[in-house]
């Protein structure tokens, strides 16, 4: 697990999917997305979820107990697979699909999908198999740099302010910097967050700050110092 986490942090890399052997692992969410043999057309590689550097902070938050982090932390990352609610999902979009088509999907919070190269998708009994000799990722981030190049073409949207176009959310939960890093994000895994912003709070009595340690804080947004992760 530690080996993997490495190469996310050197390349820039939030996420990966995972892939196994096929026929040894039920796929997140009874999907079977398989990579095939480009020579043979047999199946070789079975991606089974995907795993973001969140998850590996929340298996080591979960796991501050334990007595040796160093046998922790060598886990295989199969082991850590769904400490992120979205791992326990995979999606994949025909490379076929629209722009508007993509970001109904990832509207409704997934941040990435996977684009077979040459697609051979069927239906196995009441599960849908989907076999390509190759896979590329798509982000909601890429979708916003194609977006953004296209700008002129979208002048009236891209003109408009995010007040204009509804996109800001009243509702934001903070944690405060007195707050431990490793409290912070079993807080952000219990509401299911990537993200939060950091205020400052310059006095936080008892109950409060023991609240602020296990659950998300709503604040408002003035005053904030920082996002953690």
């Amino acid at each position: 697990m530690i080996g993997g986490s490495w190469v996310l942090v050197a390349n820039g890399v939030s996420a990966v999917p995972v892939v196994a052997p096929p026929d040894h692992w039920i796929g997140a969410g009874g999907s079977m997305i398989l990579e095939s043999d480009k020579a043979t057309g047999d199946a070789c590689k079975h991606y089974i979820g995907m795993v973001a550097m969140l998850d590996v902070l929340i298996h080591i938050a979960d796991e501050e107990a334990a007595s040796d982090l160093d046998n922790l932390v060598l886990l295989p990352v199969s082991s850590i697979i769904g400490h992120c609610l979205e791992g326990l999902s995979l999606w994949t979009l025909n490379p076929d699909t629209s722009i508007l088509d993509c970001m109904e999907v990832f509207s409704k919070g997934i941040h990435r999908a996977l684009i077979p190269v040459d697609s051979h998708m069927k239906h196995v009994g009441v599960e849908l198999t989907d076999a390509s000799p190759g896979y590329r990722m798509l982000s909601q981030m890429d979708v916003l740099r194609d977006l953004k190049a296209h700008g002129t073409e979208l002048k009236d949207i891209m003109s408009c302010t995010v007040r204009e176009l509804g996109a800001i959310n009243e509702n934001v939960y903070c944690v405060t910097q007195h707050i431990k890093a490793i409290e912070a994000i079993k807080c952000m895994r219990i509401a299911s967050l990537r993200s939060v912003p950091i205020i400052e709070a310059s006095d936080v009595a008892g109950e409060d700050h023991k609240l602020t340690q296990w659950m998300m804080r709503k604040f408002a947004v003035e005053g904030s110092v920082g996002t953690v992760f």
